[in-house]
This record gives C-alpha cells, sequence and structure tokens, in this order.
C-alpha cells in the first residue's frame, strides 16, 4: 500500500514559515508604509490595493515598521490628515474581518461571490473576482521574495526526516500531494515524489498559464451552476478548475490515485471546502483504504479535521471505516527554528 501525504499550510507553519495569513498582510502593510517614505520604489506599483495618505505629524519610523497590520491601521488612525484608501475592496473587506487562514478567505470569497449575484449585483461581483486575483498575485510575490529564501536554511536532521520515507522492504516511493505554494517539500524528497496542485511559486509564468492557483473548488455546491449558467465567464476566472487545466499536475493526481491503494496521510491541510471536489475525488477513490490524520497538538485538532473530512464523503458509512481514529493517530511533528 502506497504512503500519500497531504501537505497544507501547516506544514510550512511546523517549519516555523512565515505563510499565515497575518504574515502576508504584516509584509504588505510594512511595505507599503514603507514606499511612503520613499524608501521603496516598486512595491506599491506592482500592487496597488490600498494607499495610504499620511499627515504631518511625525512617525517612529522603526516602531511603525515593527507592528503588525491591525496595529499599523490603529496607529494611523491617530494621526493628523491620515487616510486609508482601499483600492482593492475584497481586501478592505478582509481586513475588516476576523478571518486568519487561507482557506477561511477563499470561502469568504465564494460566500460573497454568492451574495452578490443573490442580489444581482453582478459589477460589485466582477470587482470582487478582480480583488482576489490582485491578492494572488501579491501572495505570489510575498512567498517568492520573502519565503522562499528562507526554506534553504531548513535542518531537515529532524522528525519530518523519516517521516515521508517508504517502510522497509518496500520499493514503493510515497508521494506528497502539496497544496501550498512553496518548495518545502522538496527537501525531503526528490520532484517526481511530489504533485504540487496548486503551483510553486519558483515556477510561475503566468503567460504560458504557469500561475499559482487561488480561489474555490466545491463544483458540488449548488450556487456553482447558477454561477456557469450566468454566461459571465468572469465570475469563473477563480474557479480552481480551470488553474488545474493549464498544467499536467491534475492528470498526473488522478494516474498516481488509480495506480494502486493507498493510506491518506493528512498533514497541516484544514480539509476545507474549498478544495471540495479535488479532496472529494481522493477520499471516496476505492483506492484510499485509510486516511490517518496527523493533528497538531491535541485532540481537539484531530476532532475538528474528521469534521471536515465527512463534509467531502457522500457515503458517511465509508468514511467511518477510512478515518483512523485518534487513539491510533499521531501528532504532526514541529520543527524548531534553532
Amino acid at each position: 500500500m502506497r504512503d500519500i501525504y497531504i501537505l497544507g499550510n501547516g506544514f510550512d507553519l511546523a517549519h516555523k514559515l512565515k505563510t499565515t495569513y497575518n504574515d502576508f498582510l504584516n509584509d504588505y502593510f510594512r511595505k507599503t508604509l514603507w514606499h511612503k517614505y520613499s524608501l521603496s520604489k516598486n512595491y506599491a506599483q506592482n500592487h496597488n490595493n490600498l494607499k495610504l495618505t499620511l499627515g504631518t505629524v511625525q512617525i517612529i519610523e522603526k516602531e511603525l515598521f515593527q507592528l503588525d497590520y491591525k496595529e499599523i491601521i490603529s496607529s494611523l488612525k491617530k494621526l493628523d490628515n491620515h487616510k486609508i484608501e482601499y483600492v482593492n475592496p475584497f481586501l478592505e473587506h478582509l481586513v475588516e474581518s476576523s478571518n486568519n487562514r487561507w482557506v477561511d478567505i477563499e470561502m469568504e470569497y465564494y460566500n460573497l461571490l454568492k451574495l452578490f449575484i443573490n442580489k444581482n449585483r453582478v459589477d460589485q461581483a466582477k470587482r470582487m473576482v478582480q480583488g482576489l486575483k490582485d491578492i494572488k498575485n501579491t501572495l505570489r510575490d510575498y512567498l517568492l521574495h520573502e519565503v522562499e529564501p528562507t526554506i534553504d536554511s531548513i535542518r531537515t536532521d529532524l522528525p519530518f526526516s523519516d517521516f515521508f520515507r517508504a517502510p522497509r522492504g518496500s520499493r514503493i516511493k510515497p508521494l506528497l500531494i502539496n497544496f501550498n505554494y512553496t518548495s518545502t517539500a522538496s527537501k525531503y524528497v526528490n520532484e517526481e515524489e511530489i504533485i504540487s496542485i496548486h503551483g510553486n511559486v519558483n515556477k510561475t509564468n503566468p503567460d504560458k498559464g504557469q500561475d499559482i492557483i487561488f480561489g474555490f473548488g466545491d463544483e458540488r455546491d449548488n450556487f456553482y451552476q447558477q454561477l456557469e449558467d450566468m454566461n459571465e465567464n468572469m465570475l469563473l476566472d477563480n474557479s480552481k478548475s480551470f488553474g488545474y487545466f493549464s498544467t499536467t499536475s491534475y492528470q498526473n493526481l488522478v494516474a498516481q490515485l488509480n495506480s494502486t491503494d493507498y493510506k491518506c496521510h493528512i498533514i497541516g491541510h484544514s480539509c476545507g471546502l474549498s478544495d471540495r471536489t479535488l479532496l472529494s475525488m481522493i477520499f471516496e477513490h476505492d483506492n484510499c483504504k485509510k486516511i490517518q490524520i496527523h493533528y497538531y497538538e491535541k485532540y481537539e485538532d484531530h476532532f475538528i479535521k474528521t469534521q471536515e473530512i465527512s463534509r467531502h464523503f457522500k457515503d458517511k458509512i465509508k468514511m467511518r471505516f477510512k478515518i483512523v481514529p485518534f487513539e491510533k493517530s499521531t501528532p504532526c511533528p514541529q520543527i524548531s527554528k534553532s
């Protein structure tokens, strides 16, 4: 039986990489502010999601640039003649909301799309579509320039080094289905053992259809059919299915799933609805014999993951046989930075 590992953002976080939603927004607000002091020439021009107009009150730069984005906003509101203008309405919505996971952002986008379409506010829906595209492009550059350079320093002589090795005597190599955009997985196995199903920031060329995939992937939702029937192609631009058609990664994954029985390991993936169509295919496949959750720290995370996974199953009886109980599960390793 082959071991297949589904890697989510928690895998990168276990390596202490700054890949959370908050890390991304902190960096973006700091760089936008940095640009206002003429310390950077290109960032705001390339990523024009918001504009900051600062008053004449003196700011202690060093302190401000070390704040997180919520503290920066709070500090700016205390200035005379300040102004925060969001060019990207979806970014404004995210900043004002309490969501802090990428899967939440993808679902928030989809729910807003539903809201605007159901209220016949198509123009607003299209602005949200473009807003998510702009955030994706900014995220791509953030990961490429701020996160990827730190991956080389990751130590691999700790728990994960034995995690992805084939069992003794087995010739079947494990397969890593990488839902992240980073190259962390390549620290442990060869590239041919990794399917970066949502792309890799090191291998992007939008002009050739090579880009990271970011959006919604739940075509089983009733609203999706309504979206298709509107005959407005732009409203489907952030559907993950169309991103899968740009490379052979999805077809390669299907071929691997069809080739042999497998045990599915969940490492750092929320298993949320934004990947429902894809995860349903993996979990409900006849070759999938077991689903092993490598939980974060305690039982509560395992319990929540089982609830999320259940939404990907039509056959709940099969689900009960496939999910490995908590008593036989192991936590996800966490690697120290030192």
